[in-house]
């Protein structure tokens, strides 16, 4: 493997097993098919196809991963468990040869790295001693021979924390040979994935990677027969367990079929032939109202007394004090999320003494960082170069750390001297993130709140640019989720801190639940309406919606910013009863613009107390509407109308 590759090596090893952690299987499929086409030579690929498949395409899987790597740890590992689950007591089982599995002297190759392990040890200390020995001339193997410029691989050298446990699960994976056959079919993916992460614990390891040459191994491949004959066995035996599953399965349904069928002909018996037919309520009462029936949008009323209370009006202040700090008091009494710079914990303790009870977040841009226009130049305090010379070092000593077009040249954002960094780059993210924990340490900030994090092509698109590293959406939103989930990781595991991020130029949905799966919660800066004076489409009205329940659904944070000016009524009411439609109890509102972030603008509509819900939206001639115990709210998407009404 060329030392150029290595980063982006681990770039997919680290986010596939991420992907796996989290549950999000398609994009742990979408990295494997990477690692797979851009470094066939490695097992990794095979590894999460078959932690994520159903068993018998698993056991295929497996079977490539070891034909490409004979002397896989973790392959070898999975094998044994598998036999161990399926077949114990088999006496046709042939041994597996111990001669194939890795002693505890050898080295570890970098696609046995565990994202579940300490994810931000590997985005910091193994990328920065990888770069650093990269530069080294002349490399030698363990017995010291200079070795020819072949295959270049990282290796880790594993020091077990505690002999005795590592010998004690050694025995257990081994097959019991007085266990009976198992005969209930287990899913073999986990089992694959359990050997995947059994055998890649970061914190088993020393956190020292180097650069080796390796000469070429040729691969013999009369050392594979043996280890393949028992997956060959375990195929055979889900093969006939699937099989008597379809028997039992046709004879159950012929049992439930018979079940079902023979009160219906008893009801028809009794009435047709001896005529007795019973009163009947009907399905809908048409004198009730809509809300009361279930009937195309409308919804039915649920038991207030069945939900959690909140609040159906909460708001969020951002990203600065007010311009009028004689409203801090009444700015910490009203909102009930706060968002703040660097260099404003004076006016954050203000607010906490003044009442303020939600959680305080910092902002910091993670697109970008600031020319300041001068070595000695202090820069704002909202991006992570937030120290003199921090500028001029990254542009002199670390160009590639720059988001570069096909030129070559760095991507300006705008004309107040930002200029775009590299999401991908694992120098950038080691960089950042150290800034962010560094930003942290002051218990007074509840977490992060990260600006413009993309979610496309988008934004260059509109430049008219084209990016040397990103050809596609699909390649930067990678990128972008290898950062999120190294940043995540450390904020969760070293300092329980919270993770925002405003998610723009969202194309596909899915996406942002892709990077969701990395975050605490999201924004929508356009919520509503446009940038400008007009609104969304009722279309992407509607998927927005939907996307706000779904982030709640999944115990996530979302702020909802309606864009317009202070005057314009209508537009702040639509973008006011657009959110109490979909607020269940984790989502803030704001309604201005964003050259007006640092003024209060509060209506009386802000103050009415409409009680706690009566169930979800629901639509009804055309409008969309909730009914809430005090009131109800309607918006309507074509028409850009609302209203919020008391009973």
């Amino acid at each position: 493997m060329e030392e150029k590759n290595i980063g982006r090596f681990l770039e997919l090893v680290i986010s596939a097993r991420k992907s796996l952690s989290a549950g999000d299987l398609a994009v742990a499929r979408d990295f494997a098919k990477l690692l797979l086409k851009e470094f066939p030579e490695s097992e990794e690929g095979w590894l999460v196809l078959a932690s994520i498949s159903e068993s018998e395409n698993a056991l295929a899987y497996l079977e490539k991963a070891l034909r490409v790597n004979p002397d896989s740890q973790a392959v070898h590992q999975a094998i044994r468990l598998i036999t161990g689950q399926f077949l114990n007591g088999d006496q046709n089982v042939p041994e597996i040869p111990e001669v194939l599995a890795l002693d505890d002297t050898q080295p570890i190759k970098v696609n046995d790295i565990n994202a579940n392990g300490d994810d931000s040890a590997v985005c910091f200390d193994v990328l920065k001693e990888l770069d650093s020995d990269a530069e080294t001339q002349e490399t030698t193997d363990m017995e010291g021979e200079q070795l020819t410029q072949d295959e270049i691989i990282v290796e880790i050298e594993p020091t077990p924390e505690n002999p005795e446990e590592e010998s004690q699960e050694e025995e257990y994976s081994e097959v019991q040979p007085d266990s009976p056959v198992s005969t209930e079919v287990e899913n073999v993916g986990e089992i694959v994935k359990q050997a995947l992460i059994s055998n890649s614990d970061i914190p088993t390891f020393e956190k020292k990677i180097r650069i080796r040459k390796k000469k070429s191994k040729v691969i013999d491949h009369s050392q594979i027969k043996p280890v393949i004959e028992p997956l060959k066995i375990v195929k055979a035996d889900l093969r006939s367990q699937r099989k008597k599953f379809n028997v039992e399965f046709v004879e159950l349904f012929l049992i439930a079929g018979f079940a079902v069928l023979l009160p219906i002909l008893l009801f028809l018996y009794f009435y047709l032939i001896t005529g007795c037919q019973r009163t009947r309520s009907p399905i809908f009462d048409f004198n009730a109202s809509p809300s009361e029936n279930f009937s195309g949008d409308a919804q039915t009323k649920v038991d207030v007394s069945q939900q959690l209370a909140f609040k159906p009006m909460q708001f969020a202040w951002f990203y600065k004090p007010p311009e009028d700090m004689a409203e801090l008091s009444t700015i910490a009494s009203n909102y009930s999320l706060f968002i703040l710079t660097r260099n404003d914990e004076p006016e954050r303790e203000r607010m906490v003494e003044n009442g303020a009870e939600g959680e305080v977040m910092q902002y910091l841009r993670f697109d970008a960082i600031m020319d300041p226009g001068g070595c000695q130049t202090k820069p704002f305090q909202n991006q992570a170069a937030n120290l003199e010379g921090d500028f001029c070092i990254i542009k002199n000593e670390h160009r590639d750390w720059f988001l570069l077009d096909v030129n070559g040249d760095p991507v300006k954002l705008d004309e107040m001297g930002y200029l775009v960094m590299d999401p991908g780059n694992k120098e950038w993210q080691a960089f950042f993130n150290n800034k962010v924990s560094e930003f942290q340490n002051d218990p007074g900030w509840n977490g992060i709140v990260l600006d413009n994090v993309d979610a496309s092509l988008g934004r260059y698109s509109a430049q008219n640019k084209l990016l040397a590293r990103f050809p596609d959406d699909k390649s930067f939103q990678d990128a972008v989720i290898s950062h999120l989930a190294c940043l995540s990781s450390m904020l969760h595991k070293n300092q329980e801190k919270s993770l925002i991020a405003n998610i723009t130029f969202l194309k596909q949905p899915e996406v942002w639940f892709r990077y969701l799966a990395y975050l605490d919660g999201a924004m929508i800066e356009n919520f509503a309406a446009d940038w400008d004076s007009g609104y969304i489409s009722e279309s992407d009205w509607l998927n927005q919606l939907e996307i706000i329940e779904e982030t709640q659904v999944q115990g996530k944070t979302i702020i909802l910013v309606t864009q317009g000016n202070p005057d314009d009524y209508n537009r702040m009411l639509f973008g006011l009863a657009s959110f109490i439609l979909v607020n269940n109890g984790n989502a803030y509102f704001r309604y201005s613009n964003d050259e007006a972030y640092r003024k209060m603008w509060w209506y009386p509509e802000f103050d009415l107390d409409l009680g706690q819900p009566l169930g979800p939206r629901y639509k009804e001639a055309g409008v969309w509407r909730r009914d809430f115990e005090k009131g109800s709210v309607m918006a309507d998407p074509l028409k850009h109308q609302a209203e919020i009404k008391l009973n």
